[in-house]
């Protein structure tokens, strides 16, 4: 190798992006190399950028947006993120995404009808399962009722087996704290007949 040569060896980048070396000694003008790009490697890892909120049944969820990255934390795009709802899953959009130029999709139509704590878990190919912080889905106004237990045949003046009445929404969710009243056909029902509905039966 001729004199006055420097090899340098073993330089790396970890940040993805554009750059350009340069040169400095002692007496020398600075010099600049030509600009190289850095780019991303495949995607390591899932992070959520926004959180899911706790949401009523049948509402969408506020968008969720997650992030994939690479060893150093690069965002990675073109990597189809899958999202589920557990332990009960999600009503709408499950639909897969592709990451953008930022590494990052959106999910915007999620929604849940089953009322109970949820978490989402989004997924994509050789990437470790994510799961989110936990939400609560909660359930709409009572809009029907239904007997969960029937009434057996007794006789006059004897205890009815006990009738358990369901209070729920539209999706069949149980709703607590409902005033329900029982009434009978052609006749008079002695005992309580108005309760209110608890919150777990």
């Amino acid at each position: 190798m001729a004199g006055g040569v420097v090899n340098f060896a073993g330089l790396s980048v970890n940040t993805a992006g554009t750059y350009t070396l340069t040169l400095s000694a002692a007496g020398s003008v600075s010099v600049n190399s030509t600009s190289f790009k850095v780019t991303a490697g495949a995607a390591t890892a899932l992070d959520y950028v926004t959180q899911p909120n706790n949401v009523n049944a049948g509402t969408d969820i506020n968008p969720v947006t997650v992030e994939a990255v690479d060893t150093f934390g690069n965002p990675v795009s073109g990597v189809s993120v899958a999202v589920i709802g557990t332990p009960t899953a999600l009503t709408t959009g499950t639909t897969p995404l592709v990451t953008n130029a930022a590494g990052e999709v959106v999910f915007s139509n999620l929604s849940e009808t089953t009322a109970g704590n949820e978490q989402l878990q989004v997924s994509a190919a050789g990437v470790p399962n994510l799961l989110s912080s936990a939400f609560t889905v909660s359930a709409l106004a009572a809009s029907k009722l239904s007997f969960f237990t029937e009434p057996a045949s007794t006789n006059s003046g004897s205890l009815l087996t006990p009738v358990t009445v369901l209070a729920a929404d539209k999706y069949g969710n149980p709703v607590a704290g409902v005033s329900v009243k029982m009434g009978i056909s052609a006749s008079t029902l002695n005992g309580t007949t108005t309760i209110v509905s608890n919150p777990a039966w």
